[in-house]
């Protein structure tokens, strides 16, 4: 094998890249849904939804909590 040389040179043709106005569109692009996307979570409520069943997920943990009996096995009193 000759050195610097592809071996599959001959077998898949080379593909030239593409320029970078190209991948300057795709990110702007990419920018441009996601922030549409994130507008689109805020006014919808989403987030408020999200945070008001965040919420009542801890206080019927802590809720639980105060039901269990509590047991120091530490405690020697």
């Amino acid at each position: 094998m000759v050195a610097g040389k592809n071996r599959l040179e001959g077998i898949f043709p080379t593909i030239k890249p593409a320029p970078k106005s190209f991948y300057f569109k795709a990110v702007g692009v990419g920018v441009i849904v996601g922030a549409l996307f994130e507008l689109l979570m805020i006014k919808s409520n989403y987030y408020q939804v999200m945070k008001d069943s965040e919420l009542r997920k801890i206080a019927r943990n802590e809720k639980n909590q105060d039901q269990k009996p509590k047991i120091n096995f530490f405690d020697d009193t």
